[in-house]
């Protein structure tokens, strides 16, 4: 191995990687004043996932190493590259998206699989580039568009019934758009309507 590839592995790792694109946040920055409640609501919404209070103990147990980031419109998050990973991440991207939703506020993003650094601080990776491709390049309108190497690995999960009972009718799903990229489902709560908090999809409906 050569100095150059000794350094590239001690930098990068394989993980999954969402970029995460709030649309018209702008709009709802300048409308902050006179909207407070959804503000205050956003805020609240981007502390959970940063400061990872839903599930650590799933990451904890099961090795996830999920890291959140976020600045301005833009929302980064990772977990490694392996089943506990993948689920988690999906859950939390799921979750995050349907909580924006409900709130009024709708996302656009990609995920992809591939090589990158993401510290407490720092982050970037070829898979960034590639997420943020996906997201600017690919999704065009509000979904969280997944590349194929990620799509794969849900496809094997769920092959294999290794996805667990992160969180009864709210787990992830993966849906197929007539353009070719599959994205994730976030409206799967309000097709199924047996497993999931009436509450919260009574605000999700309004929201839509």
């Amino acid at each position: 191995m050569s100095e150059q590839d000794e350094t590239s592995s001690t930098v990068y790792s394989e993980r999954y990687v969402v970029f995460l694109d709030i649309l018209g946040f702008g709009e709802i920055v300048r409308n902050s004043v006179r909207a407070p409640a959804q503000a205050a609501e956003l805020v609240r919404i981007l502390n959970r996932i940063s400061g990872r209070t839903e599930p650590l103990e799933y990451d904890r147990l099961f090795g996830a190493d999920f890291k959140a980031q976020s600045f301005s419109d833009c929302i980064l998050l990772s977990a490694s590259a392996s089943d506990s990973g993948l689920e988690h991440l999906l859950y939390v991207v799921y979750n995050l998206a349907f909580d924006l939703l409900a709130n009024g506020i709708l996302t656009q993003g990609g995920i992809a699989k591939g090589e990158l650094h993401h510290s407490d601080k720092i982050v970037f990776g070829p898979a960034l580039i590639k997420a943020y491709d996906l997201e600017r390049r690919i999704a065009e309108f509000p979904r969280i568009v997944v590349d194929k190497a990620t799509h794969d690995d849900f496809k094997r999960l769920v092959q294999q019934g290794r996805q667990s009972q992160m969180a009864a009718g709210f787990e992830a799903q993966l849906m197929p758009n007539e353009d070719g990229p599959f994205s994730v489902d976030i409206f799967a709560p309000l097709r199924d309507l047996s497993g999931a908090p009436p509450e919260r999809l009574l605000v999700a409906g309004a929201a839509c």
